[in-house]
Order: structure tokens, then sequence, then C-alpha cells
């Protein structure tokens, strides 16, 4: 593979902002690491109406002549404060120092001060210059993306979600139409479901079963002797004897208390639920709990 003879340099299309037009000034800059000045041409400078300064000392430069061997030496005294911004908006370098020079062979000529300000490597064979803090390459930009859309309001949101509601509940009963013209089968009704309130009544069953975990914990903590496993019958002590001495039941003295006539009706009703339930049962014992009934406010409903 023969060597080629010549390369090209590496230009970077770039922009200004400055002080005449609110718009920034577009731009070529030429990126060359063999000069350690930024240079800028005198027209370019006035055209962005940045504030220009002088130097304490003058930047002494050599200058080649066109179809001349000879080199003139020229003095530069003048130079403004700018930053460059690419095209995208992306990626804007720090403040530098550009010394107007004439006759220059592009607008800008970036050199080695604005490559070291800014942190970028310049890789020749591959045609690109990153910035190491930014992973920004000048030469070759991202494509531009259009922004993405605006999020709906709430507003909105509601009235989609309200249209799509209806789409669904419409193609819904054209399928149930369907199904019950073919006979497949009859749609059933579905009660409301009350969603938040579900998770409530979860929320407040958990918590409970929780509290009665802990006091279970600490009643058998408090009270570990009674709750300790009883022993084998051939562990129990045998020489220990109690006598119990029972009343007699028929010596036992019970009061009743009366209820009125009108609750005799709603006794049966009740004594029956609670039959039915198996909650009591018929009894031949002399001993019995009492039982009362509380009246209720509505007089239709059972006490």
């Amino acid at each position: 593979m023969s060597a080629p003879l010549h390369v090209k340099h590496l230009f970077w299309n770039c922009q200004i902002h400055g002080l005449i037009d609110d718009f920034p000034v577009k731009t070529r800059a030429l990126i060359n690491n063999g000069t350690h000045l930024v240079l800028i041409c005198p027209d370019l400078a006035s055209q962005l109406g940045l504030k220009i300064h002088r130097l304490h000392e003058p930047e002494i430069v050599d200058v080649t002549l066109k179809n001349s061997d000879t080199k003139l030496r020229s003095e530069l005294f003048e130079y403004i404060k700018l930053s460059f911004t690419s095209l995208d908006l992306i990626w804007t370098s720090h403040k530098t120092k550009a010394i107007l020079a004439p006759g220059l062979c592009a607008p800008v000529i970036l050199g080695l001060l604005f490559l070291q300000h800014n942190s970028i490597v310049t890789d020749h064979a591959d045609h690109t210059c990153i910035d190491k803090k930014t992973n920004y390459d000048l030469l070759n930009p991202p494509p531009c993306l259009p922004p993405p859309p605006p999020k709906p309001c709430l507003h909105e949101q509601i009235k989609n979600t309200k249209a799509d509601k209806k789409l669904v509940l419409a193609e819904l009963l054209l399928m149930c139409h369907d199904q019950l013209k073919s006979g497949k089968g009859i749609p059933e009704h579905v009660e409301p479901f009350n969603v938040a309130g579900e998770i409530r009544d979860h929320i407040e069953i958990l918590a409970n079963e929780d509290a009665l975990c802990k006091r279970e914990t600490c009643i058998k903590s408090e009270f570990s002797q009674i709750f300790e496993p009883i022993p084998h019958i051939d562990e129990l002590p045998k020489d220990v004897v109690a006598e119990i001495h029972l009343k007699n039941v028929e010596k036992t003295r019970t009061c009743s208390y009366p209820s009125l006539w009108k609750y005799k009706e709603a006794w049966q009703i009740l004594i029956q639920q609670h039959l039915d339930v198996g909650h009591i049962w018929p009894s031949s014992s002399p001993c019995a709990s009492p039982a009362f009934i509380v009246p209720k406010a509505n007089p239709n409903v059972l006490p």
C-alpha cells in the first residue's frame, strides 16, 4: 500500500455568539495542533462585535508569503474572548483568547491552546476530536433526534382514558351480542368491585393478625408455666392426692328473670337460629346459663 501525498484538514463547523446579532454566527474552524495559538480573522471579530483587548506584549509570528521563500515577521497586538458551540448546541467550549491575525487560511484556527484547555484528544487516523470529560466528538456529532412529544396533562389523560373505555365497552357489547346470537352463552352480570375498599380491608386484616400474633407471644411469655407442654403420665407425681367437694346441684338456687310476652315470638326465632347453626342443642342438665335480649329501636328488627 503506497503512502498518500496529502490528507484532508480537520475542519469543525461550529457557531459563535456575538453581541451585534441575537443569532449565533456560523463559521468553519481549522483544528491544527501544530500551532500554539487560537487565531481569528479580523473580519469575523468585527462581525461578532466582541470587545477587543490589547496584549501587554505583542505576539510575534512568521508569515510565509505566496510564491516567495522569504518569511515576513508580523506582530499581533489584539485579541478577543469567546467560546465555541457545536451546531447541535450540545457542547460548548471554555472561554478562549483568540488573537486577531489577518490573512488566515480559515476564519478560525484552533491550536494547542484550545485543545488542551478543553481536554480534547485528536485522532488523525480516525478523524476524531473527542472531549475526554464528556466523550463528545466535535468532528462526528451524534444525529439530531427530534425531542420527545410532551406528556399530556391530567385532563387530557382522563379524556383519552374515557374514550378508550367507551371503545372497549362497545367492542365487549358487540362480542356479547355475537355470543348470544350464536347461542354460545349468556353474559354474566358482574357486580361493581371496589378495589380501594378491598385493599383497605385486607390491610386491616393483616394489621389485626400481626397485633394478635404479638399479643399471643406476649401472653405466652408472661404465663410460660401454663403453656408448657403437659408431661407424660409416667413423669407426673404420684404422691399428691386432691379431693374436690362438689355442691349439690339440687340445692343450688337459680334465679329466673321474666320476659315480656311480646318477645315470645322473637325468642322462638332466635333459639331456632342458634339450634340450626349448632350454637346450642337440647340438654337434660339441671344447670343452664341465663340468656337475655336487648330490644332494638326499630320494632321490625329482631332484638
